[in-house]
C-alpha cells in the first residue's frame, strides 16, 4: 500500500513553489506540483551509474535563467524533503525558493545530466528547450510505443539503464481560449494504456523512478486531474484517495 510522504493539505493552487501533497508506493510518486520530482529521483540515483530520462509533459520544464545561481544553491549531498523544498534564493531583496514547477529539471540535467544515457521529451515543446548531448524529442502520438517497448521488450534482450519516468497529467489535455475549459487531447484508453505500460516497467524494475503531476491549474481543474489520476494508475492497483477539502 502506498504511503503519504506529505498528507493532503487541500485542493488549492500549487503555483510555482506550493506543495498540496506528494504520495509514494514502492518507486511510483504522486504530486500535485512537480517541483518535489527531483527529490524523488535523487532517492534513487545513488543505485545506478547510469540512467535514462522519459519527460512527458506539455511543458519542457527546464528554464535556465538564473541556473548559475540555482545550481550554487542546491546541495551536491543528500538532503530531507523539507530542507530541499526550503532551498531559498534572494531575487530583488525578496526570498524565494530554488526550485519551482520549471526548473527542477534544468537543475537535474545540470547536476546529473552526465549520469543519463538517454534524454527523452515528448512534449508540446513549451519553455526554453533541454540542454542535454542525449536529447531525443517524441511527437506525443509517438510516446506509447516507446512505453511499450520499455514494457514488453523480452528480458533475454533488455541491455539498457533503468528509466526515471516523468509524467505531467497536463499532456492529456489543452489550453482553450475561450477559458470554457480544458480540452482533453487524449482519450481514457490511451491514458489507460501508458499508466499500464508504465506499471509493467515498474515492476519489471526497467524503471527505477516514475512520477506524476496533477498540475490542477495546467491540467484544466483538480476533478479533471484527480480523474486521469485514477485512469493511469488504474492497473497499478494503488492510488492516493485525496480526501482533503
Amino acid at each position: 500500500m502506498g504511503e503519504w510522504i506529505v498528507p493532503m493539505r487541500e485542493r488549492g493552487s500549487s503555483h510555482a513553489f506550493d506543495l498540496n501533497f506528494l504520495w509514494h508506493s514502492e518507486r511510483l510518486y504522486v504530486m500535485d506540483n512537480h517541483r518535489a520530482a527531483l527529490w524523488c529521483w535523487l532517492q534513487h540515483l545513488p543505485g545506478a551509474q547510469q540512467w535514462q530520462l522519459f519527460h512527458v509533459d506539455r511543458h519542457y520544464d527546464t528554464l535556465r535563467s538564473r541556473l548559475d545561481q540555482w545550481l550554487a544553491l542546491f546541495p551536491t549531498g543528500p538532503t530531507t524533503l523539507q530542507e530541499y523544498l526550503s532551498l531559498s534564493q534572494s531575487i530583488g531583496g525578496i526570498s524565494c525558493p530554488v526550485v519551482s514547477w520549471d526548473n527542477y529539471l534544468s537543475i537535474f540535467l545540470a547536476r546529473n545530466g552526465d549520469k543519463l544515457s538517454r534524454a527523452l521529451f515528448a512534449t508540446a515543446r513549451e519553455g526554453d528547450r533541454p540542454q542535454h548531448p542525449n536529447l531525443e524529442e517524441f511527437d506525443p502520438w509517438a510516446a506509447l510505443d516507446q512505453f511499450e517497448r520499455i514494457a514488453e521488450e523480452p528480458d533475454e534482450s533488455w541491455n539498457e539503464p533503468p528509466w526515471i519516468v516523468n509524467i505531467d497529467l497536463d499532456f492529456f489535455t489543452a489550453r482553450r481560449s475561450d477559458r470554457a475549459g480544458p480540452l482533453r487531447v487524449f482519450d481514457d484508453a490511451y491514458v489507460a494504456m501508458m499508466g499500464k505500460y508504465v506499471a509493467d516497467g515498474l515492476r519489471r524494475k526497467r524503471i527505477g523512478c516514475a512520477t506524476i503531476a496533477l498540475s490542477p491549474e495546467t491540467t484544466g481543474s483538480w476533478p479533471l486531474a484527480e480523474r486521469l489520476m485514477a485512469v493511469f494508475l488504474a492497473d497499478w492497483g494503488d492510488s492516493p484517495v485525496l480526501s482533503a477539502n
